[in-house]
């Protein structure tokens, strides 16, 4: 997933908002909102479920078998 920052400042003017108010709390929770729409926490939960899969794969076959207490 590629976030567009020239579509989201786009949409962030088109829904009223200006760069004057890029610390408010307002602004940071319509991006929120907006990144929520796009699915983008759902997509982030998925990518950290891969990596900490992938750390959490035994490297070796040794390590294998003492994960399943054959070793």
């Amino acid at each position: 997933m590629k976030i567009r920052l020239d579509q989201l400042a786009q949409q962030l003017i088109d829904d009223g908002f200006s760069s004057r108010e890029i610390d408010s709390d307002k602004l940071v929770n319509k991006i929120i909102q907006v990144l929520a729409d796009k699915d983008f926490f759902n997509n982030l939960h998925d990518e950290m479920t891969l990596i900490e899969d992938e750390k959490n794969q035994p490297s070796n076959r040794e390590e294998y078998l003492e994960r399943i207490g054959e070793f």
